[in-house]
């Protein structure tokens, strides 16, 4: 089903997108941006505005921004995703352009780390409201874990020393930044950001796996055990049919379960086993793996945003499955057939046949077609690139 002349169209779609965002830069517009309004209080405490405000930024999302004048910005996990597409592109053509681009990434980010911490870290350049209000440019888990993949891949690849560096003071943040809640001596969780006390499965396992890939290549005995205790934690929190909410206790919410989150705990959690060789955990993974792929794919194969609906279509949830499933296929080549049916679907339903770009999610009735840079350009090309290369690495050869 893999045939060479299909790979090749979909290198050549990857390449469209790439072409787009040479001509347009990374500076865009996130889906999140515009919800930093939403802190005023009178529009906190009224649902009803918040709901009629997300609809008008998703259906007029270029003339929401001009009105409240939001600006558009450089988003560090778009720019961590971005280093690592290039990295894989150099590693598919031989091409040292690639190298150039994913360089300008990494010194990009190595220039400007979230300020005032001890340690190199990264978050959003956008005030978000969880729980909590976050300032624009709090650090996170997640975005520190993306950038740390992106400077442990730069290592290997470029062979520079600074950005082992750099990773190395990435995963102290990790370590000693993050709020850490110990329960007992087996398990303990990572906070999603120094603000908060919170209990994310998706960000604790990041933040497991980068401290992990680290001591894979600069072993730290610290990284290792705290990346375990928080393994511990989310796979004690296993849902009985194999899945995880988004939250976990003591401030968990049941109910939220979605395609892209459950798929960074399981590349996460398979990166993690790889280290460890844990039956307990290996069982776990595979348990995670048959809830993914039964209930957050429909029988046709498309990646469903939450595992109790369909729509909206999410490219971000598109693009997650191809990246979990490539990962996975390295244990199941089965999986890897799955993959490529997604791949083909994304490019049908996502991408602009004129300029390349990927749309950001599509109703029952209309596509929200607006090129979001962190959403949908640099998490689809992450995944096409990654795809590509483990088609390369395994199944096609030369691309």
């Amino acid at each position: 089903m893999c045939n060479k002349k299909k790979i090749n169209h979909f290198f050549l779609c990857l390449n469209k997108a790439t072409d787009w965002i040479d001509k347009n830069g990374i500076e865009g517009y996130d889906p999140y941006d515009i919800r930093a309004l939403y802190n005023k209080s009178w529009i906190q405490n009224n649902f009803l505005l918040r709901k009629f405000l997300n609809f008008l930024s998703e259906y007029f999302p270029s003339t929401t921004r001009r009105i409240f004048q939001v600006k558009p910005s450089i988003n560090a996990k778009g720019v961590g995703l971005l280093a690592q597409s290039y990295i894989n592109l150099y590693e598919i053509e031989s091409n040292e352009e690639w190298i150039s681009k994913s360089r300008d990434c990494l010194e990009w980010l190595l220039s400007n780390p979230s300020k005032i911490y001890n340690n190199l870290c990264w978050g959003y350049p956008f005030d978000w409201q969880t729980r909590i209000f976050i300032p624009k440019g709090t650090p996170s888990a997640v975005v520190t874990a993306i950038v740390i993949d992106a400077l442990l891949l730069g290592y290997k690849i470029i062979n520079e020393e600074k950005y082992l560096l750099a990773a190395e003071s990435a995963c102290n943040f990790i370590y000693n930044e993050l709020n850490w809640h110990q329960f007992d001596e087996t398990m303990g969780c990572f906070s999603y950001t120094p603000l908060d006390k919170f209990h994310v499965h998706n960000a604790n396992m990041l933040a497991a796996s980068a401290l992990i890939k680290f001591s894979q290549i600069k072993y730290n005995a610290d990284f290792v055990k705290r990346a375990r205790m928080a393994v511990a934690y989310t796979l004690s929190n296993q849902n009985s049919n194999g899945s995880w909410y988004y939250w976990g206790p003591p401030d968990q919410i049941p109910g939220i379960i979605d395609g892209y989150h459950t798929g960074f705990i399981l590349r996460s959690l398979y990166e993690i086993t790889k280290y460890f060789d844990d039956t307990i955990m290996k069982n776990k993974l595979e348990k995670g793996i048959e809830f993914y792929l039964n209930n957050l794919f429909t029988t046709s194969n498309i990646p469903k945003d939450r595992h109790n609906r369909l729509y909206p279509l999410n490219i971000h949830t598109f693009s997650e499955a191809i990246l979990n499933l490539t990962v996975l296929s390295n244990k199941n080549t089965r999986y890897n057939v799955k993959a490529y049916e997604i791949v083909e679907m994304s490019i049908d339903l996502f991408q602009d046949k004129k300029d390349g770009y990927f749309y950001y999610r599509i109703h029952k009735y209309w596509k929200s077609k607006f090129p979001f840079i962190r959403w949908s350009q640099s998490w689809m090309v992450f995944a096409l690139s990654s795809f590509l290369l483990n088609q390369k690495k395994n199944y096609v050869g030369r691309i």
